[in-house]
């Protein structure tokens, strides 16, 4: 009997630990994403707005560090993810700068946070090949 639940309670470990690993996943940057040649000549603060304005409606909070460069911070219940937006007239990146109780190990971190990215960066695109056709 004693061994049955030991088996047991080994197994239930695996398992919780099996399920933990699950999710994770390998940090993801967004490394130079191309800016729309359309608003290659337009003036710094029209990126930086759409940036700014992409981020806050995802849910981001988002605060202009200098000059192509935005600090962007998501709180998600317990979890807090932070990110560094740079970006040139040609392109962007958004990089991970650090985090709270996303267990990030210097390559892998939990899978919400490539999620919460990816989003973002879908939302910059939008809006940067949005504003490009209204300059076309």
């Amino acid at each position: 009997m004693k061994v049955l639940f030991r088996a047991a309670l080994f197994s239930m470990l695996i398992i919780f630990v099996g399920a933990c690993e699950f999710k994770m996943a390998t940090l993801y940057d967004a490394n130079k994403i191309p800016i729309p040649v359309e608003l290659q000549d337009a003036p710094s603060d029209e990126i930086s707005d759409i940036i700014l304005t992409a981020g806050i409606e995802r849910g981001w909070q988002m605060k202009k560090e200098g000059p192509g460069k935005i600090m962007a911070t998501l709180l998600n219940r317990d979890h807090k993810a932070v990110v560094d937006i740079i970006y040139t007239k040609t392109n962007y990146s958004i990089l991970y700068d650090s985090s709270v109780n996303l267990r990030y190990d210097g390559t892998r971190i939990h899978r919400n946070y490539n999620r919460w990215v990816k989003n973002l960066e879908k939302d910059i695109s939008k809006g940067l090949n949005l504003a490009a056709l209204r300059k076309s």
